[in-house]
């Protein structure tokens, strides 16, 4: 008999819910058998019983750690760079532009037999609940099977956005006690960074860790922390993993916001980094936060932080720009004709037009500042979005 080459679907969605995944699952296929690792399904199959041996007959991977960055951000930039083979026009440009950058989930779905009609049944089900797209072939097809776009530039004009895409989130601001609050729970976090790198340096490492650890239930900044924040926080000096590390390190940046939103410093440019110090001094790392400078410290007009938000989104919406299209841009000329926003380049460092990085054009710019450019501008476009919205801060969206 010939073999059957297995068919797959990989499931991309804009809303994160392995639990739903796993309902879902086991409503359509009955007997489903599900892998798990601290908590979180990782893999399921379905399988047939034969006279000597259980067939399988599909097979689903999830990967929970495979959202973390910088692996899940490279993913989406190749699927982004893969649809912007085709000739620009306005489908692309919502592909490319709105809806890759806004996945948050992945599903992996291996058929080891000719996809049957309660396959595509469950495949459209699992993407109308979680407002997602499967990519087969060349493709991203809709919950119904539509092409929504082919790397040659077709698509089926039946095909449909989630209406998710469509509906604005709602803004509004949070207040200045969550922004202190906020600050001193992202200091907390970059100092915990702090003490993994300087972890082989360090005379007492374990003893500065209990100091940390001290000083955050001193402050109740348990109480403002999220589970994976204070898991992190609580993880003993040299357990981190590398990525781990660099995370922290990096939350300093989206600090730097909301310090600014407080009227305590100024942000540095678009392509400078923090220096960690300042910072750590303006949340009053070690001391009561009453007596630091963040301690009854207000926030600016919300206009400003409107203004921030627009910034923001252009500084990131322009740099994927860049890794997606390197070539120039008119950005205050394409700021006048864009159809989503708002942007907004006020006080941007800009050459011939185009944003600029350690003084040269995009075009022109160091790989290594591009990269380092790009990171900080998804930690400040989260927290500009945070000002304005509130809510967790790990999920904010940072879709440009």
């Amino acid at each position: 008999m010939r073999h059957m080459p297995e068919t797959i679907f990989n499931l991309f969605a804009l809303a994160k819910d392995p639990l739903l995944v796993r309902e879902t699952i086991s409503k359509h296929y009955s007997g489903a058998s599900f892998d798990t690792v601290a908590g979180d399904w990782t893999s399921a199959e379905v399988t047939s019983r034969g006279l000597l041996r259980k067939k399988t007959l599909v097979s689903f991977k999830h990967d929970p750690s495979y959202y973390s960055d910088p692996g899940w951000s490279r993913q989406l930039e190749g699927m982004a760079g893969f649809f912007s083979r085709c000739e620009p026009n306005g489908r692309q440009q919502m592909v490319v532009g709105h809806v890759i950058p806004r996945f948050a989930f992945s599903i992996a779905c291996f058929y080891h037999e000719e996809p049957s009609r309660q396959d595509y049944e469950f495949l459209g089900e699992l993407c109308q609940r979680l407002d997602g797209f499967i990519f087969a072939g060349h493709s991203l097809l809709d919950a119904y099977g539509n092409c929504v776009l082919r790397v040659d530039g077709y698509s089926d004009s039946e095909a449909s956005f989630p209406a998710s895409l469509y509906t604005p989130q709602p803004q509004e601001p949070v207040s200045a006690e969550q922004v202190r609050s906020r600050c001193l729970a992202l200091g907390a976090i970059v100092m915990r960074g702090v003490l993994e790198r300087d972890f082989e340096s360090l005379d007492a490492p374990e003893d500065n860790h209990r100091r940390l650890l001290g000083w955050v239930k001193d402050q109740g900044i348990d109480a403002y922390l999220e589970a994976e924040e204070a898991d992190l926080i609580g993880t003993a000096p040299g357990s981190l993993d590398q990525q781990q590390a660099i995370d922290a390190l990096w939350q300093v940046e989206g600090l730097e916001v909301l310090l600014w939103s407080l009227g305590l410093k100024e942000l540095p440019s678009c392509d400078s980094l923090s220096d960690v110090d300042t910072p750590l001094k303006l949340i009053g790392i070690w001391k009561r936060a009453i007596e630091a400078p963040v301690g009854e410290a207000q926030l600016r007009p919300v206009t400003d932080l409107e203004k921030q938000q627009a910034i923001q989104l252009t500084i990131h919406w322009r740099l994927r720009e860049h890794r997606l299209r390197p070539k120039h841009l008119d950005l205050l000329e394409f700021i006048q004709k864009a159809a989503f926003g708002p942007l907004c380049a006020d006080g941007l460092p800009l050459v011939d037009g185009d944003l600029a990085l350690g003084g040269q054009p995009l075009h022109d710019s160091d790989e290594e500042l591009l990269g380092i450019a790009s990171s900080i501008a998804n930690e400040r476009h989260r927290a500009a979005n945070w000002l304005m919205r509130g809510g967790s801060w790990c999920d904010t969206d940072t879709a440009t």
